[in-house]
Formats: C-alpha cells, structure tokens, sequence
C-alpha cells in the first residue's frame, strides 16, 4: 500500500457512518447459501473432514474439526450431499438461492469387518509434508528471475450484524430505508451484512528477483462512484501478499506461521484425509490445525501435488483462538495452476470479519484476486522498473475513465446483480442531506476538526486547558479544507490565558506542490507558550489531556515567538529530506529566570536564528496519507535512519555567538517469532559552540501518568542536559507468548511487554552550570553518570489498554524524583 488520501479517507467515513445507522435488514439473497453442523447420529459427537457436496456439482468443502461447514454457491442444485467413510451417505434438500442452516446427523454403516491388527507407524501425512518442505524453496514462485502477469483485484466491504433492534428508527426510515434493498446473509458467519463498497482493479505487474523489483502498472480502476489514484493504489496488487511458501505469513501487524514453514511439524497436526488421482498423478488431500492454543497458525486443508509435492490448493482460516483483537474470522483460499515446472497463483480468495465483539456491528472485508497472461522468465528492458525504488505503482491516467463496456470484456470474473448494484447505492447514499452531517460527525471525532464549507474548526481537545502560567487557557482555531484547495492548506488559532492575561495565536500554510513524489512548503508563525524538554510524541501543552494527566501543574512553560519555513523533497520512496529556516525569540517566565548570577545580568529573551538540513532514509517505506499530511508506517524490516545537521547564532547582549548541532537517530522494528517483535530506537548528538541552557539538549522527560516511549518516563522535565549525548530505548512485545500458555490468563487475552532506556551525556566546560551564560535552573544537571530505567507492562487490557510499572535504576537521590509509577496508555491494537 502506496498511499491511501483523503478520498480514501472520505470513503472510510461513510462506512462508519453506516455502520452506525443501519441496525435493520431485508432478506435478498443472490446465492444458495448453508451452514451448519454435523454429528454423530448416535453418540452426538461433531464429525470432523466430512465431505460436503452440492449434489450434481463439482461445488463442495468438508466440514472442520468441530464439524462446522459453510458453503455457498451460484448452483443449479436442490440437494447437499454429506459422506464420510464408515457412515451412511446423506442427502439433505434444501432450498436454492437462499440462505439456510442446518444441522447434520450421520448414521454408522453397518458392515463386517474382518480382523484388524493395529501395529505403531509414522503419521503418513508427515511423508507427505517432509516432502513438501524439502521442495518448499523449489516451488516456491520467487525463485524465479523474472515474471509478469494481468492481475484483477475485486475488494467488496460490507457491514454485519445489521440487525432488528432499531427497525422503526426515524433518521434510518426516513433517510436510508432504500438501503435495505441490499442486505444478504454470509455463509461463512451466518450474520446479516450489507454491502456499502466495492472496488476493482486491473493492472499489469512486472517482477524481478535480482535485485527485487516489482511494478504494477494500473490500467483501470474503478471504486463505489469515487475517482481517485491513491485509492486505486490502494487496492492494487501490493494490497495483496500472502505467499504459503514462506515461513511466516504477515497479517494486522502479526506473522502467523505457515502450515508449509520449515517449522511445520513444532506447530500444527496434519491429517491425511484423501487422494485422488488426477492429470496422470496423485493428489493427496491433507487437513492441518494448530498444535498449540493460541498460537499465531491456521486451520485449514490443501491439496499436494505427489510429483512435484507443489501446492495445488489450499484453504486457511485463522485460528479460533489466537491472540488478535478485532478480527473474528479470516480465510484465504489460494489455486494453482501448472506452468511449465512450477504450480504458480492463480486465483485468491480472501475473507476477514471485523467486530469489537460479536454481537456489535462491524465489516465484512472481501478480496478476490485472479492471474492471467502469466510468463515466467520474460526479457525486461532496462526501462522497466525504477532505478531507485523497489516497489512502485503507476497509474495510467483514464484508469478511472473506463465506461460498462470496457469492464464487462476485460474483467476476469463477471461481477453479480447485487454487486453492480453496490456502484447505484453508494451514489445515492450520498445525496442524502443528512449524510453530510454523520460523517462531518464522525470526522470530527477521528481527526478533531469539524467541517463547514471552506474551513474546519478545531481541534476540539485543545479548545480548553489549564498550566500554572496561563491558569484556564481557551483556544479558538481552524483550517482550509480541500473545497477550498487541494493544494493550498491555511491555519490559525488565537488563545488567551486567564491568569496571564495575555492573547496568543498562531498562522500557516502549507503549500503542496506534489503529492508522490512528496514535495511542499510549509511556513508557520507562532507567538505562543511551549514545552522545552519534551518528546515529540508527547500531548502538547495545551492538550485537554495533558491538564488531565499531569501528576503536579506544569511550571515549565516558556514564551516563544518564532517564524520558521521548511521545504521537503522526497526524492523517491523512502529517501526525503528537508530544508529550512527558524527565527526564535524565547521569554523567561516568572519560574524559569534568565539571569547570570555572577556578573548580574538579566536578559529578557533569547534570540536565535537557525538553518537545518534533516534527511530521512527508510527502505521500502510504506505511507498513510491524509490530505495534505502523511504517516509512516515503516517497512516492517529495515531501519530507518534519520540525520540532521543545524547551524544557529543566538544574540548575546549585542554580540553574536554560533553554535552547531548534529542529530542522528536510528530506529528499527524486528519480528523475533514466535516470541514477539523488538524495537529499538538509538539517538545521538552534539552541540558546538557556547550556548544558554535552552540552546542545549533538553532531554526529554515525561510529568504526567501517561506512558511515552519516546520520553524518559521517570525522568522530570528540567533535569538533565546534555551537549554530547547518546540513548538507546529497547522494547519488546512478546504478543502473549507467556501468558498464553498460562490456562488462568489465556483467556484475557493479555499481552506481555519489558522495556528499558538508557542515556549518558556530558556538558562541556564552556557550557557547564559554573561557567553558564544563564544560570541552570535548580533542578538541572548534567548525565555523566548513566541514567536507567526499566519497566514490565500489560497490554490489552480490554483491547484499549496499557499499563507500565517503571523503575528508575539511577540518580535515585535526585529531589523531588520517582523511584516507581505505574503509568497508562489507551492504544488501539491488532
């Protein structure tokens, strides 16, 4: 995933806004659909790899290890077929082209048996698998130097649970009953769901082994009546990545181990079920589930090939009971088809159930992928791929231009009635009036702005607060939104401070000259108190929740009155940097003096004038974008490497002095299965020259009970400076992997966390506190004896929380200083 931008943004908000009207349904079923589950006529016990069969067809399944099954279908069949060996078979009517459930009873077949011995012998699915795991590298589809394919992608989102409770609600009645005409019933979960977006893609996709490149040119692209690139990308063949061949497959932040891994026999049970032969060879029918509970591992079945012990189909689902919050169901289903040698992809079917629980609405999320034109080992020119990427997505510019025709010959598989009909509904869903203000509702409660015409107001967790300066502070403020322009974003707030008396405020804008690669222009002013000293991760000063948070009034505020421009310039993916330009007055406050004690003189600002360069390096990096903003979001594998270089000169009574600073910050996430992911986060810099203590590293503390990784989180603000440092933050979430396999504790669902920072600096003599140019505050020092600490956390508790009990191991003796905190965090994880 490329880029997801603000139409995607927008798209998102209708289906919340859906999700939170729609509570009735209407039943218009367009497949036969069933499920149920099959028993023992006799003991009652559930029959596990039953075979399942629309009778007549070719359409069937088996049910799973607690003799569940679903299947559906577009059949010309009244009847299912259910056999098993040692039952009776069963016929079961049924009604076509609707949704049904029922339950099975098989009876024992009578027969004779002659004598049995039983003699000990190896599982003979585990010949099976050793086979398949000493060719797993050969079949694997990657080994190839090079190939290309035409890929269609088909993504249908749905709402589910949509239920009775509020049938005769006025603004559903009045304002979306038409709606209903669309609901239909899910063979997999049995809920009601409603479809609210489709969208399709067709793209050609290059690839390359060595070095690995891989492109995706996409040709058409068409999503719910809304015209837009980004999405397009969004849901385009790099949305797409389950390879069974490899040993991990990653999903929602998590690697679930495959049933082909080099690991295969440590984590799942296989059963031989059946073979048939086929094409001149056998394929033997083999059913697989987890060894251990809530581990991160399918159950499922596949079809192995006995001469090249290749993958022709299989299907997984996610475990039961594996530790993810928010995902109730997923399944993947993958086909393969021969070329040459080698099975290669060709169809995949995926299906996730996202809930809060169970019995509150959620969504469906349907994917259907099919190949074709596929060629192994084409001629690539040297123009093919990007010289500087590894991945990249270009869109052609009428792929969102294609009319009826053009997909009705070019899709690989024909959509049904329902889903054309989707495209009609969304249209219609929008010209609601009332539409307009759910999702300007819902908006606001995301991103804190809420929407009128031109301009956004907000955020609304900064409209008040309270510091020991300013007493209770009000603000007021907003921004332009994308109706005024795509390109141009304007900002302003103003804020007046009760106790201070005095108003602050602040202007900008931001100018986007292009979106990928990524260049803009920001240029900002502000007059304004600030926190020196803290992440930047951290709530800001005037945040609702800071004044919540705070474990004593916050003493520490400066006033600030800075002009600053900065210009980015993303050279590819991954490779940024940055240019800019600060002017700053900085204020003493009635807590914190600017005052040289030794030779009484007071100043009553600090004036510097600052140039910076920053580049930031991350392989592969992967993007959210919002309108005019993005997120990384990392690459999963590689570090990322940040540098920055600064050159300042600060007003010293008349006289200038220069100082410099380098920064350089390196940061990495590894998946350390199956015990969890580490992440570290090593930082270090100097400053040159003579510099007053705000000129210097503030290291970054943490006063409130909120936990932040990227502060010292029992280390007070104003405690220690640097001009030479270095800190390293580790942390590592284990996932669940002890308290899971504790019977109490499994089913909380709890996850497990250790942590630690380190930091040692040193203040020169020239900037020391006995030679400072402005006296250190009190509680300042420097950090040449290490500082420590360490914490154990819990998180997931009750899906949103996290709780840290930290220690500081070091300057215990410091005044005023906790030993010990439990501190808290609201996170929304997989």
């Amino acid at each position: 995933m490329r880029q997801e931008n603000y139409k995607m943004i927008y798209t998102m908000k209708y289906i919340f806004t859906i999700t939170l009207l729609l509570l009735t349904t209407l039943n218009t079923i367009a497949q036969t659909k069933v499920r149920g589950t099959v028993t023992d006529a006799e003991t009652g016990e559930t029959l596990p790899f039953v075979n399942i069969v629309f009778a007549n067809t070719t359409v069937g399944t088996i049910s799973d290890l607690e003799g569940n099954f679903f299947i559906q279908g577009h059949v010309n069949s009244d009847t299912l077929e259910f056999s098993m060996v040692g039952y009776e078979t069963h016929r079961e009517p049924i009604k076509r082209n609707s949704y049904q459930e029922v339950n099975i009873q098989l009876r024992a077949a009578s027969m004779e048996l002659g004598e049995i011995v039983v003699l000990p012998g190896e599982n003979p699915a585990w010949r099976i698998m050793r086979n398949v795991a000493a060719n797993r590298k050969k079949n694997n589809p990657e080994k190839f130097d090079c190939y290309k394919y035409e890929v269609y992608n088909k993504m249908e989102l749905d709402i589910n649970n949509v239920g009775n409770t509020l049938r005769n609600n006025r603004l559903v009645k009045n304002n979306f009953n038409f709606v209903f005409d669309y609901a239909d019933t899910s063979a997999e979960t049995g809920k009601v769901y409603l479809p609210v977006m489709i969208t399709e893609t067709l793209s050609d996709v290059y690839h390359r082994s060595n070095p690995t490149k891989m492109k995706e040119v996409i040709k058409a692209n068409k999503i719910s009546g809304v015209e837009n690139n980004s999405v397009a990308q969004y849901t385009g063949q790099m949305y797409l990545d389950v390879n069974i061949y490899k040993n991990y497959i990653p999903a929602f932040g998590h690697d679930f181990v495959s049933p082909l891994s080099d690991y295969w026999k440590s984590n799942y049970k296989y059963y031989l079920l059946d073979s048939l032969y086929q094409n001149g060879c056998y394929l033997y029918h083999i059913s697989f589930k987890p060894k251990h509970k809530q581990t991160y591992t399918f159950t499922g079945d596949m079809w192995i090939n006995d001469t090249t012990w290749a993958v022709q189909k299989v299907t997984a689902k996610m475990a039961n009971d594996v530790n993810i919050n928010y995902i109730n169901d997923m399944i993947i289903t993958q086909e393969y088809t021969k070329l040459d040698s080698i099975w290669f992809l060709q169809k995949e079917e995926m299906f996730m159930d996202f809930n809060l629980t169970d019995s509150t609405m959620g969504f469906f999320g349907r994917r259907t992928m099919t190949r074709k034109d596929i060629e192994l080992n084409p001629q690539f020119d040297d123009n093919t791929f990007s010289s500087t990427t590894a991945k990249e997505t270009i869109t052609k510019e009428d792929a969102n231009d294609k009319d009826t025709t053009f997909w009705n010959s070019q899709r690989h598989v024909q959509l049904s009635q329902k889903e054309l009909n989707i495209y009609e509904m969304v249209d219609s869903i929008k010209e609601v009036p009332v539409f307009k203000t759910i999702t300007n509702s819902v908006e606001m409660i995301i991103n804190g702005y809420w929407k009128i015409g031109y301009i956004e107001y907000g955020p609304y967790y900064k409209f008040i607060s309270h510091n020991a300066i300013e007493g209770w502070r009000l603000r007021f403020g907003g921004r332009t939104t994308t109706q005024f322009s795509k390109n141009i974003r304007l900002s302003a707030y103003g804020a007046y401070g009760f106790d201070d008396k005095k108003v602050k405020y602040g202007v900008g804008m931001l100018y986007l000259f292009n979106r990928n690669p990524r260049r803009t222009i920001d240029v900002n002013y502000k007059y304004d108190y600030e926190q020196l000293g803290q992440s930047n991760k951290a709530f800001s000063e005037d945040n609702m929740l800071t004044s919540i948070l705070s474990k004593h009034p916050n003493k520490h505020l400066l006033l600030v009155r800075e002009a600053e421009t900065v210009y980015e310039h993303e050279f590819f993916n991954g490779l940024s940097n940055e240019f800019g330009m600060r002017y700053r007055d900085l204020y003493p406050s009635q807590f914190i003096k600017f005052h040289n004690t030794a030779k009484d003189i007071s100043y009553n600002k600090i004036q510097s004038y600052e140039v910076f360069y920053k580049l930031h390096f991350c392989y592969n990096e992967k993007f959210v974008d919002g309108k005019f903003s993005r997120k990384s979001m990392g690459n999963g594998r590689y570090p990322t490497l940040e540098l920055t270089g600064l050159v300042g000169c600060w007003n010293n009574l008349g006289k200038t002095n220069q100082y410099y600073r380098m920064v350089g910050t390196l940061t990495q996430t590894l998946h350390v299965n199956p015990i969890g992911k580490f992440t570290y986060i090593v930082e270090s810099g100097k400053v040159f020259g003579t510099v007053p203590f705000p000129l210097l590293k503030l290291h970054e503390g943490n006063e409130t009970y909120a936990f932040d990784k990227y502060a010292f989180n029992l280390m007070n603000l104003y405690e220690f400076a640097s001009d030479t440092y270095c800190s390293v933050t580790m942390e590592h979430h284990f996932n669940g992997f002890i308290l899971n396999r504790i019977p109490l504790m499994r089913k909380l669902k709890w996850r497990e966390i250790v942590y630690a920072k380190g930091l040692v600096g040193d203040i020169s003599d020239k900037n020391s506190s006995s030679n400072a140019l402005i006296d250190f505050p009190e509680t300042l020092g420097d950090v040449n004896k290490p500082y420590f600490e360490a914490g154990v956390g819990i998180e997931n508790i009750f899906k949103f929380f996290r709780v840290d009990g930290v220690w500081r191991l070091s300057h215990i003796d410091n005044p005023g200083i906790s030993k010990f905190a439990l501190l808290f965090k609201v996170q929304v994880i997989l």
